[in-house]
């Protein structure tokens, strides 16, 4: 095994900082880009090693799947909080002991909607002082 040094690998990010550092110090024109040598040969791995890997993939069945991408969310998972929404009972609690700005806007938003208001505002401190004023007047 060649022992490893890691003065021996140039940075490339460092080296392209420096040579536009030094074009510009210099009135230079800026070079081309810094070829990065640490980047792996994709080229010389698959005619080398080929065989192994689809020998290695078939072995573990990771035949063209990729195991690593996530699922998309669907719908429901995504708006499960804004379909939520507080009964009149919990509404009227939450005014009187004055602990609306505990839930959420979607939830508040929806919570209007079922209370039969139209939503005019965008902001939480306005929303709540439509579902207070409501209240208020019942």
């Amino acid at each position: 095994m060649v022992p490893f040094t890691p003065g021996q690998i140039e940075n490339p990010t460092l080296q392209r900082f420096y040579s536009l550092l030094e074009a510009l110090a210099l009135n230079r024109e800026t070079q081309s880009e810094v070829v990065d040598h640490t980047l792996p040969k994709f080229g010389a791995i698959k005619r080398r090693a080929s065989e192994e890997i689809t020998a290695f993939k078939e072995c573990f069945n990771l035949n063209n799947e990729n195991i690593f991408k996530k699922p998309r969310p669907t719908q429901s998972t995504c708006n499960q909080e804004a379909k939520c929404c507080l009964s009149e009972i919990e509404c009227k609690e939450a005014v009187q002991s004055d602990s609306l700005h505990k839930y959420t806007i979607p939830v508040l938003r929806e919570t209007i909607k079922s209370l039969g208001l139209k939503i005019s505002a965008s902001k939480k401190s306005d929303i709540i002082q439509k579902i207070m004023n409501h209240f208020s007047k019942n």
